[in-house]
């Protein structure tokens, strides 16, 4: 049997939102341990079918080590 996990965000970069901001982090690193605690094979990300290699390339990038670093995440590697 095939277990679906489905979740809806908002646009992380769209919003006037500080993803950065202690609170949001800690919103983000709950959401990462139960995603990680449901194990999952495959994660899908919505995109524009004309971002794909963007996003691909970005996500080559990303290693759990740099999650921490938030200047990191916001320039070179996803933002």
């Amino acid at each position: 049997m095939t277990e679906v996990f489905l979740l809806g965000t908002f646009h992380f970069m769209e919003q006037d939102r500080d993803v950065f901001s202690e609170n949001m982090q800690r919103e983000i690193s709950e959401f990462v341990e139960r995603l990680a605690a449901f194990q999952p094979d495959a994660v899908a990300v919505e995109g524009a079918v004309h971002q794909q290699k963007a996003i691909d390339s970005a996500y080559s990038r990303v290693s759990p080590e740099n999650f921490g670093d938030t200047d990191l995440m916001r320039t070179s590697t996803l933002g």
